[in-house]
């Protein structure tokens, strides 16, 4: 059962344990486990239009530790049509020195480009 008030608690110590962020986020994690609660939230969703198809941009809020997390999408994914399908993925790190600034000692940028360009070829229609 679902505890409808372990979001509010967690911010009750958040004063005395800022100074231990790790230790914080994992307690925040126990907590939440304990209490049947959500560890991370849909915050938003838009289409992202690129030059390597339309996504979906998704914005998810992290109980645990407060921070933002984000994932692109790229055709359809609900559960029910990708339940026991293997789908590609990639892992990626947001990296200024490559995609803002196009650094040359990156190779962040290359990845990122090969891996979406890879997934659009694979992704369910």
């Amino acid at each position: 059962m679902q505890d409808k008030n372990a979001i509010k608690k967690l911010s009750e110590n958040d004063e005395a344990n800022w100074e231990k962020p790790y230790y914080y986020e994992q307690n925040n994690y126990a907590r939440l486990k304990r209490a049947g609660a959500p560890l991370v939230k849909l915050l938003a969703s838009t289409p992202l239009h690129t030059e390597y198809g339309d996504w979906t941009y998704m914005v998810f809020g992290d109980y645990t530790s407060g921070s933002e997390q984000t994932m692109l999408i790229y055709g359809r994914y609900s559960k029910k049509e990708v339940k026991g399908k293997r789908l590609l993925l990639r892992v990626h790190s947001e990296c200024d020195t490559s995609e803002l600034f196009h650094a040359t000692n990156c190779e962040c940028r290359q990845e990122l480009n090969k891996a979406m360009e890879e997934i659009r070829k694979k992704a369910p229609a």
